[in-house]
């Protein structure tokens, strides 16, 4: 017996698959309209997130090359560069707050 499905004879017994419904790659979306516009693939919670990352990064490595190029002894680069590794957001905080003076 023939099963018919959007438009297209298939077979049970057949070793042929079936041809896919055309909406099986995103079954839960909204079909786009004016109550329902498409939706982009980056949100705007993404990029937020991403320049947060990119600011984060600048510093770090502001922090990092200030470390480095400071007149501390030794000791007080490597313990500085270890603060703000292990505690990327904290380190940071703490390295501009009391680590910055002369």
């Amino acid at each position: 017996m023939l099963a018919r499905r959007n438009g297209l004879a298939s077979d049970p017994g057949s070793k042929q698959p079936s041809p896919a419904a055309p909406n099986t790659l995103r079954p839960y979306a909204p079909a786009p309209t004016p109550d329902h516009p498409p939706t982009s693939k980056v949100s705007s919670n993404t990029m937020f997130l991403s320049l947060l990352g990119l600011l984060h990064l600048i510093l770090f490595l502001i922090a990092a090359f200030e470390i480095l190029a400071g007149g501390k002894p030794l000791l007080h680069k490597i313990l500085w560069l270890l603060v703000i590794f292990l505690f990327p957001l904290g380190g940071l905080i703490i390295y501009y707050i009391f680590g910055r003076g002369s």
